[in-house]
């Protein structure tokens, strides 16, 4: 075997070995990206039930301004926004400014459903229905947060 020809076998051993790696890290990465993927999604669903939680209580006793700074606290930190609709009717709406909100993918959740989305930017948005304590099957308001 001449130079060149060896020359030629390691550069083609090279790329071989160059596209098998890249083959391997571009699985290992998407791997790990829906996992990251899915435990958020599920950290956003836990959230938001346990927001619902709180929002009703703050509507049945007829604290907004309770609900609103919470809404407000969420927006600060990895919420995007937070949509409250009560009987038909948008009842708070939290944001920054520069932020458009899709419009409402759903009339009406059954009681201990989740809808989740992906948003475009690679968000996820949870949506949950408002139910009254004691009352499970009363749904008397939605409440979606974009993350």
């Amino acid at each position: 075997m001449n130079r060149r020809t060896a020359s030629l076998l390691i550069l083609c051993l090279g790329l071989a070995s160059l596209v098998a790696c890249t083959v391997f890290v571009i699985r290992d990465v998407s791997g790990y990206q829906q996992l990251v993927r899915n435990d958020l999604r599920t950290s956003c669903r836990r959230r938001t039930i346990t927001f619902e939680t709180f929002a009703e209580q703050w509507i049945v006793h007829d604290q907004l301004d309770s609900l609103e700074n919470a809404m407000r606290f969420l927006v600060m930190g990895d919420g995007l926004y937070v949509d409250i609709s009560v009987q038909g009717e948008q009842l708070l709406l939290e944001r920054d400014e520069d932020r458009s909100i899709p419009e409402w993918p759903v009339d009406e959740l059954v009681p201990g459903t989740t809808i989740m989305k992906n948003l475009e930017d690679g968000g996820v948005e949870v949506i949950v229905p408002i139910v009254r304590s004691g009352y499970p099957d009363d749904v008397y308001g939605l409440l979606r947060i974009g993350y």
